[in-house]
């Protein structure tokens, strides 16, 4: 019995036995050659820019992050002469609490406790001990008018501006401390009194002289 062949399957298997392998490895190349020249020819998709800085670039980058950092804020005029007012008027040491053992001290600066060494709300800086007197430092923000470091006891307030001190026996319990300070005015003349050019009244009649006789 005799099979049919199609006429390509006769053609394939000719060209299997007839043509030698290294013809088939060189119509592989030219196939090949022939995709790369075809997607050569397509349009070059867009290319990243450089991923990397120049040596220019980054020399500026490290002159940037080597310098300090810039005060935020509106700057000072340096011709300005205003005077800068302190940061508070009055201090007032209210108390201290000694700690054994290096635990610090904590003091009462206008009601509100701080650690030694360390700066209030309103950045005054409290510092150690000066001496055997118990004295404490509070050294305050520079400032254009006023003393700016000041030496306090225990019970002790202080007028910043004219540094005025008072004691604690000196400082009324019913006033705060600003009006410990205040300048006591001079009361105004009760004007219901009188002056001294006004006429005055004679004593009266004591009660045993006798009254004048009544005349006609």
């Amino acid at each position: 019995m005799i099979s049919r062949v199609a006429p390509w399957q006769a053609i394939g298997r000719w060209l299997r036995a007839t043509v030698s392998p290294w013809v088939m490895s060189l119509a592989r190349c030219a196939g090949i050659a022939a995709l790369l020249a075809i997607y050569a020819d397509a349009p070059a998709e867009e290319k990243f820019g450089r991923l990397f800085f120049s040596a220019d670039e980054r020399r500026v980058l490290d002159d940037l992050r080597d310098e300090p950092p810039q005060p935020v804020g509106p700057k000072k005029d340096p011709n300005d002469k205003t005077a800068v007012a302190p940061v508070v008027d009055v201090i007032s040491f209210d108390g201290k609490v000694e700690r054994s053992g290096g635990g610090g001290t904590t003091i009462w600066v206008n009601g509100r406790p701080v650690l030694t060494g360390s700066k209030t709300v309103e950045g005054i800086s409290i510092e150690s001990s000066r001496g055997t007197n118990g004295e404490t430092v509070f050294v305050l923000p520079p400032s254009d008018a006023g003393r700016t470091d000041f030496s306090l006891k225990v019970g002790q307030k202080i007028a910043v501006q004219s540094g005025k001190v008072l004691d604690s026996y000196e400082a009324r319990a019913a006033e705060d401390a600003e009006s410990v300070f205040a300048v006591e005015k001079p009361s105004a003349p009760d004007p219901a009194a009188g002056s001294d050019d006004a006429p005055q009244e004679g004593p009266g009649p004591s009660p045993g002289a006798p009254k004048p006789p009544a005349t006609n």
